[in-house]
């Protein structure tokens, strides 16, 4: 009996900004029962739908934009060109899709229709770009309604499924930066249904974002708010002093070195890895930090992209070689890239090949959907199209690696750590926008109530300023050179720090070793012939008459490039180890193919 209570009682339903943080909620949770819990996104398809329609599948959505902006291309010429296209081809229209959706995604959820811009353009300045705008997005929505999907950028009002609601005896709603209005709308609807507390941080950089409240927020304080009535339910300080440590560095190994110096002095001292973060507000370094963590200290709690997988890589190349052919349309481009990739799923291994084949699957599935219009790709386009799409979904769990996470700064929020370390703190990353945020000028988004540059950059500052204060111990570390600082942000909070400059490196400098000439012993040939240039090189400097006369070495012409020294240098290790990949008789083999190739062999080789 007391169990069938158990089942029937109505419990709290807790949301959360991401995924990650609703994984650090359960890990928190002791034994018994896990509380109910999901992911804002998670709730929103689940508690919303739109009725008799079927949402629209990413890799549909993209191939339906470019399949407009190719049409309207053709029927505009070069009008589109400079305007929302760099240029004309297939390239330049999957570049524009991601603008053009990051745009009208944007204006979706702050409920704002596409024609509005053009009566708040007062100056006309977007004329033009607001015109092509307005016909892409009619010839794209008339796509989706004969297809019978929905976008949210179609803003059609979603219906609530009440009975979502019925298992819940409440809603703790944990927002961790922004609330969109689309999104408010949507809460308001559910707060009739069931009591809706929003727990929140308010800090200088977020309090506008928290302005729809109507409350007056203190900074630095945590708040626990009735989403319905507006009502204060309980208001807390957050004094935690924010007292990084702060390093400069000349270079990305020398920033490794220092985050890998960072966790062995932190695991020295037994202190537990789950509650320290690397924090990557910049992809590109994640390679480094992936190639050089030997002892598998590091868990890349993202997951390891496609680039890390063979497949991916083979068919980059066969991409690339593919750039050579005309292009041509094939009536089977689509069946010659499903039999490749099959081809190519097969030789994977297979610890990767189950999470391959589902990503394959999902994308193959989407694709058979719009048979049709692909008809008109050719193959170097679907399978450009195709790595696109499996690069943006495919994620491998990073099995062998440790238990202190390298994470992006969206997957922080929320979260508490006792150590973490934030690499690229650069001006240039710190804070970093989208091509879309740039293109609505601050005028025409204050008119519109969007959220303006200074906006934000506040937003993506907030993040960091919550995940300084919670986190008991931070090092900060940014890459240094004439065109590179640290973010500003450290000005802002009034942090007078001196950078430490290069603290540490991986590889111990070399040092110089004394210039020491090579003896040279050898004997004119019988019958060599003296001209007066050779005579008077020999008289001037017999290791140059050697070297001319006796070896023929010839001199490098003054206009030779490095590149072209590379290139033999590559040319001559290759051919080095194809022939005898023995160590032992590798530098045998080098100076016999630098006598080959006439060019005198160094003393060090």
């Amino acid at each position: 009996m007391h169990l069938e209570k158990l089942f029937l009682e109505k419990t709290p339903l807790f949301v959360f900004s991401s995924t990650r943080r609703l994984k650090h909620f359960y890990l928190e949770q002791g034994e018994g029962f896990l509380p109910s819990a999901m992911s804002m996104g998670s709730f929103f398809e689940q508690a919303f739908y739109i009725p008799n329609k079927k949402k629209i599948p990413k890799s549909v959505r993209q191939i339906l934009m470019i399949d407009t902006i190719k049409t309207i291309a053709k029927e505009k010429g070069s009008v589109l060109e400079g305007l929302l296209l760099f240029e004309n081809s297939f390239l330049g229209y999957l570049e524009s899709t991601s603008f053009l959706f990051d745009l009208f995604d944007e204006l979706s959820s702050a409920c704002i229709k596409l024609n509005e811009l053009s009566s708040k353009d007062i100056y006309l300045d977007y004329e033009k770009h607001l015109e092509i705008l307005e016909m892409i997005y009619g010839r794209y929505i008339k796509k989706l309604e004969k297809l019978g999907f929905y976008d949210k950028i179609m803003q059609e009002k979603p219906a609530i499924l009440k009975e979502f609601f019925s298992h819940f005896s409440s809603i703790e709603w944990h927002l961790d930066g922004f609330m969109s209005v689309f999104e408010r709308q949507c809460l308001l609807e559910a707060a009739e249904l069931v009591p809706i507390t929003l727990h929140l941080s308010c800090d200088k950089y977020n309090q506008k974002f928290l302005e729809f409240l109507n409350l007056k927020l203190e900074t630095d304080c945590d708040y626990s708010i009735d989403f319905k009535t507006q009502k204060i339910l309980s208001q807390t300080p957050n004094d935690q002093k924010i007292e990084p440590k702060l390093y400069a560095n000349s270079s990305y190994l020398k920033q490794s070195a220092l985050i890998l110096q960072t966790i062995e002095e932190y695991l020295q001292k037994d202190n537990d890895p789950n509650k320290m973060a690397i924090i990557t507000p910049n992809a590109d370094f994640l390679p480094f930090l992936k190639l050089l963590d030997k002892n598998n200290n590091l868990n890349f709690a993202m997951g390891l992209g496609a680039k890390n997988c063979s497949y991916y890589t083979n068919l980059v190349k066969i991409l690339e070689d593919s750039e050579n052919n005309d292009g041509n349309l094939s009536a089977s481009a689509l069946l010659d890239l499903e039999n490749l990739t099959l081809s190519l799923l097969e030789e994977q291994s297979s610890k990767e090949q189950a999470s391959l084949k589902e990503t394959h699957s999902q994308i193959m599935h989407q694709y058979h959907l719009l048979e049709d219009t692909l008809k008109n790709y050719s193959f170097k386009d679907l399978l450009h199209l195709y790595l696109q799409e499996f690069e943006a979904n495919f994620r491998l769990d990073d099995s062998s690696g440790g238990k202190i996470r390298v994470m992006d700064t969206l997957e922080t929020r929320g979260m508490q750590f006792d150590k973490i370390v934030i690499a690229d703190f650069n001006e240039s990353c710190v804070p970093n926008l989208k091509d879309c945020d740039l293109f609505l000028n601050s005028a025409l988004r204050k008119s519109l109530n969007l959220p303006t540059l200074l906006d934000k950059k506040n937003l993506q500052k907030h993040y960091y300023y919550q995940l300084f204060k919670n986190s008991k111990e931070m090092v900060l570390s940014y890459i240094e050179s004439e065109t590179s600082k640290a973010s500003n942000m450290l000005l802002e909070l009034d942090l007078n720090l001196k950078p430490i400059k290069d603290a540490y490196t991986l590889f111990a400098t070399s040092p110089l070793k004394d210039y020491q000439e090579e003896d040279i012993k050898a004997a004119i040939p019988k019958g060599f012939g003296f001209s007066a240039s050779s005579l008077n090189t020999f008289l001037a400097c017999k290791r140059r008459f050697y070297y001319h006369y006796i070896k023929r070495f010839r001199e490098s012409s003054k206009d030779e490039s490095n590149s072209t020294v590379g290139s033999l240098l590559h040319e001559l290790l290759k051919e080095a180890y194809e022939k005898n990949k023995s160590p032992d008789l590798l530098k045998e083999r080098l100076i016999q193919l630098l006598e080959k190739k006439k060019i005198p062999p160094l003393k060090s080789v």
